[in-house]
């Protein structure tokens, strides 16, 4: 898992990297924020597809599904988390979260007290 993660992790850099040498601007820090990390990595058992969440620093993630055979982007998933890619690798399932804004907004519940009396 550590492997697969290092990869990827070295892909984006070197891909960062490439396009900020070819960037007409420099970088600035409100970009950081734009960043995404790849987070709960899984590839699929015949090694053709891969599923991430992609992270920002701050906001809601994004599901992503690549196809490893031909280098594409096949499918996206507002706010998904914790891909699961079935044995064929048919299909991917995520775990889709609320949005940021809801997390922040929504009342904590207040646990009930059980009062014993004797």
């Amino acid at each position: 898992m550590k492997t697969k993660l290092t990869l990827l992790s070295s892909a984006l850099i070197v891909s960062l990297a490439s396009t900020t040498a070819y960037a007409k601007e420099a970088l600035q820090f409100k970009d950081v924020f734009s960043f995404k990390s790849a987070k709960n990595t899984t590839l699929s058992d015949d090694g053709k597809v891969l599923s991430l969440s992609a992270t920002p620093y701050r906001g809601n993630a994004t599901g992503q599904v690549y196809s490893l055979s031909s280098n594409t982007l096949i499918s996206e998933v507002e706010r998904g988390t914790k891909p699961h890619i079935n044995k064929a690798s048919n299909w991917v399932a995520f775990t889709q979260v609320p949005t940021l804004l809801e997390k922040e907004t929504t009342k904590k519940k207040i646990p009930l007290k059980t009062t014993w009396y004797s």
